[in-house]
């Protein structure tokens, strides 16, 4: 019978696209603290942070883009699908390259795969940045 348990795992579905959405953000909030931290301890200057808060602004807008922009429904699903396989292959999505939007579908028939160009930019920065 179609539909039976769609509305668990739809809620599922949602449940780990917002989890992996918060942990994430978490990540680059984090960023922002130690730059904010190494700023207050007069390691690195006004200017530094700066950068760290509009890298932090561009890699938060492209996470929300992954996880919610194409609305409830099939777009959620289809990103969590994609966490899923990531999480099976211990990976992580890289939805705010540029490789990403070049690589896309065209709309209506989007690619959600995480390819090598696409994966590095959620684990953004890499290593911690040196602005000094």
């Amino acid at each position: 019978m179609p539909g039976v348990g769609s509305k668990r795992e739809r809620q599922a579905d949602r449940a780990l696209v917002a989890a992996y959405h918060e942990a994430r953000l978490g990540e680059l909030v984090e960023r922002v603290a130690e730059a904010v931290d190494r700023f207050r301890a007069c390691e690195q200057n006004a200017f530094a942070v700066d950068e760290v808060i509009h890298q932090y602004h561009r890699a938060a807008q492209e996470l929300w883009n992954f996880c919610w922009l194409g609305g409830a429904g099939a777009k959620v699903k289809r990103t969590a699908r994609v966490l899923r396989d990531m999480a099976a292959r211990d990976e992580r999505a890289d939805c705010g390259s540029s490789a990403h939007h070049a690589n896309a579908a065209p709309r209506g028939r989007r690619s959600m795969r995480a390819t090598p160009a696409v994966r590095h930019r959620l684990a953004w920065p890499a290593a911690p940045l040196d602005l000094r």
